[in-house]
């Protein structure tokens, strides 16, 4: 997530050291680095942090203390440092598993945003260039968690598609150059900057949401015709379901484009200077950097997919018009594709996608067993069953917070 810049990060961590002053602090700077630390020590296995599990609310807690200290001014007069900062904050909270007031953070940071109106192109011309490139990824990275709050919590959805009426939508950034690009072995030996997997990640919620939103708005105006007697009033009609199959279709063409080292099969090259048979697979790993970016695309690209086959059945007729067989058959698709993403990665790097990746995995896992459960004489039972028994052990090996809150609540 390159929504901070990294030199701000290298002023930050000397800030901590022993021995600096206070008055040699920037608060706005400490408040931020420390939410940041808090996030990445709740995240990153407990061995990078000296096996210490209190010190990610530590930071939590100096960051939240220091921002009480001008967030008057802050609401005031925001920047991208105050987006950040929240959207940290919310991060910590997430990975943390603390229920109360979970999306609190969150949706500061998204009345901050709309504040200074972040989706409208035009709030950008008069930025500091650097800034500007930092709030353009901002936008585009809390537009996609309002998203993700929306259809895997079901958290109301603040910026909806009606936000860009009326404006040109904000841009994607440039690349800075303060993050490290990765040399591949495809295209030449050209380097990946991380900035490509962020703004793909944008693209699938974005493409995901669009669906969501146009069966969402089918069912609604066909709502009122659900007792009335002519029932081909109550199904959508062609134009409607070209409509929604071309948005579909952008959906599953979403992350098509993306590097091979981003793809699903990062090990399958389609070029043929470059592609191999069965025995000439071996290679360099992926950077770590990037093997985090591509677990959360293909988990993301997976749980979506499961997510709108749903919605689309439960939209009134369209059950007809796929089937049951249909339906049942993508989601063991779904759930072999998930599995294989789930293989091909480290626990690790799993385990850095945070809490997040755990919801996806644990949504496709749920659909598998109500498929077990609700078909127990389809032929595909037996294979939903071999994949049922993966998804609790996956699971219970992601150590996630959110999940032992549950326990201890019930």
């Amino acid at each position: 997530m390159p929504i901070v810049y990294r030199p701000k990060i290298e002023l930050g961590l000397c800030l901590l050291q022993p021995g600096i002053e206070r008055r040699d602090i920037d608060i706005h700077v400490f408040t931020l680095i420390t939410s940041l630390c808090a996030v990445a020590a709740i995240i990153i296995p407990s061995t990078g942090f000296l096996q210490d599990p209190r010190i990610a609310e530590i930071f939590y807690h100096a960051s939240k203390r220091s921002l009480n200290l001008y967030r008057a001014e802050d609401l005031k007069h925001p920047t991208s440092t105050s987006i950040a900062i929240r959207y940290f904050h919310s991060g910590y909270r997430h990975a943390a598993g603390i229920r109360p007031r979970l999306w609190h953070d969150l949706e500061d940071a998204i009345r901050l945003m709309q504040a200074m109106r972040l989706y409208d192109e035009v709030s950008y011309r008069n930025m500091d260039y650097i800034e500007s490139q930092l709030c353009r990824r901002l936008f585009w990275i809390i537009f996609t968690a309002d998203k993700s709050a929306g259809i895997l919590n079901n958290h109301p959805i603040a910026l909806g598609g009606e936000l860009f009426e009326g404006v040109k939508p904000a841009e994607y950034s440039k690349d800075l150059d303060d993050q490290p690009s990765f040399p591949t072995q495809e295209l030449g030996g050209a380097t990946l900057s991380i900035l490509a997997g962020f703004n793909f990640n944008n693209d699938l919620w974005r493409a995901a949401y669009s669906v969501l939103a146009h069966i969402e708005s089918l069912r609604n105006r066909f709502a009122h015709h659900e007792t009335g007697d002519d029932q081909a009033s109550n199904i959508p009609g062609l134009e409607d379901f070209s409509r929604l199959t071309e948005l579909y279709i952008t959906f599953e063409a979403s992350l098509n484009s993306l590097h091979p080292s981003l793809g699903a099969y990062h090990t399958l090259s389609l070029s043929p200077s470059t592609f191999h048979f069965g025995q000439n697979t071996d290679g360099e790993p992926l950077p770590r950097a990037l093997a985090v970016q591509r677990t959360n695309l293909h988990v993301s690209f997976q749980c979506l997919r499961l997510v709108i086959i749903n919605a689309f059945a439960s939209t009134n007729g369209q059950s007809r018009v796929l089937g049951s067989s249909a339906l049942l058959l993508q989601k063991i698709g779904i759930a072999k594709e998930m599995l294989y993403i789930v293989h091909s990665s480290s626990l690790e790097t799993l385990r850095l996608n945070g809490e997040s990746c755990v919801e996806k995995i644990r949504l496709v896992g749920a659909a598998i067993l109500e498929l077990i459960d609700q078909h127990p004489q389809s032929p595909l039972a037996s294979t939903a069953r071999q994949y049922g028994n993966l998804y609790p052990y996956i699971l219970a090996h992601l150590e996630s917070k959110a999940c032992d809150s549950l326990v201890e609540d019930t």
